[in-house]
């Protein structure tokens, strides 16, 4: 049996904050320092006790020869900016970026608590774009809090969010699921013969991306916080003749109770924006069984053949990069944290790098 034990502590009341940023690709500093004040924004006008981001928080993932440049040390800026914003301003807040980890680049999301105690885990590489720029790894994670009472979380960033593995792993394991995603849609300046056929595709995109999260918290019963980028963006794809692609981040960020109400959203048309709402924690209780299908929201033909596609383009041109040591992040020599790092004061813990840009001198 996979039930969690029942708990004899009462109800947690926990207050949430979900940022949904509009960011420049590949701007990492730029970004680090709107985030920040969205974030201090945030807090002060909702004062919650938990702070999302959307993966990637340091830059949206898309295809873009700028993000080959995005990849900073895992504990370089976007970590420490987490890192002190929680400390100084007594919340817990997640974020994603592009890290180097070891001998990789991971998409990586942290959840940074007051106390200095640092949650890691990566991506499993299932997006379009993120093979191009970083390598998959561990499965949608599981971590528990010490300032929300020692509650256990879930992590999932991305398309981790629309697998049905994704539900199935955290049920009846977590209270509550955080994380974020970076949702580019389909070409909206394509004309001729697809032009109706994108927007189809456009639309759907955009519903399911409204849908999700309520169809994850019924999954899991328990409370949803998802953070999502918005606005618009374009790039080149690789396989059409660098054919421009230009589309919109499709926001969505949402905080859904358990049963799928929608207790605070931001759509596309709110653009930049933070919102909250207070979510129970408490022992899960699943309302919908879990699917036969790999996906949550049913994928078209055109998104499941472009995923494979993509996926295998990004994968092939990521690896070709690294064996002939052509990624930036592969000018210094490769270091790592561990996934679970214990609470500390700045400059007591332990370091993955070190050197005034956060990363090892050679």
């Amino acid at each position: 049996m996979n039930a969690q034990p029942k708990s004899t502590r009462p109800p947690r009341q926990v207050r949430v904050a979900v940022v949904q940023p509009d960011l420049r690709v590949g701007a990492v500093e730029e970004n680090l320092i709107r985030l920040e004040d969205l974030v201090r924004d945030a807090v002060r006008v909702h004062r919650p006790e938990l702070v999302i981001l959307p993966e990637s928080a340091s830059s949206p993932t898309v295809h873009d020869p700028s993000l080959a440049r995005a990849v900073r040390p895992v504990d370089g800026a976007p970590l420490q900016l987490l890192r002190h914003l929680a400390r100084e301003l007594d919340v817990v807040i997640g974020g994603g970026f592009l890290a180097h980890r070891g001998h990789d680049a991971r998409n990586t999301y942290a959840l940074a608590e007051p106390d200095g105690g640092v949650h890691l885990s990566n991506h499993d590489g299932s997006t379009f774009w993120g093979r191009h720029y970083s390598r998959g790894a561990s499965a949608p994670g599981r971590t528990v809090l010490a300032a929300l009472g020692g509650a256990p979380v879930g992590v999932a960033c991305g398309w981790e969010w629309a697998r049905t593995d994704t539900a199935r792993r955290l049920r009846h394991r977590v209270q509550l699921m955080v994380g974020g995603t970076c949702w580019p849609s389909y070409p909206l300046n394509w004309s001729g013969p697809l032009e109706g056929w994108m927007h189809r595709e456009h639309s759907r995109q955009a519903q399911q991306a409204r849908e999700l999260p309520g169809q994850l918290a019924r999954l899991l019963g328990v409370p949803v916080a998802l953070a999502a980028h918005v606005g618009p963006t374009s790039f080149a794809t690789p396989l059409a003749g660098r054919l421009p692609w230009d589309t919109e981040l499709l926001g969505e960020s949402q905080i859904v109770d358990r049963d799928g109400t929608v207790l605070a959203r931001l759509t596309r048309a709110d653009g930049e924006a933070h919102t909250a709402a207070t979510v129970t924690l408490a022992p899960p209780a699943p309302l919908d069984p879990l699917g036969e299908l790999a996906w949550i929201p049913n994928p078209s033909v055109t998104t499941r053949s472009l995923r494979t596609a993509l996926r295998l383009h990004g994968t092939l041109a990521y690896r070709s990069q690294r064996l002939r040591g052509r990624h930036h992040w592969q000018q210094v020599p490769g270091a790592d944290l561990a996934d679970e790092i214990a609470p500390g004061a700045p400059g007591e813990q332990a370091t993955a790098t070190s050197g005034p840009s956060g990363t090892r001198p050679r």
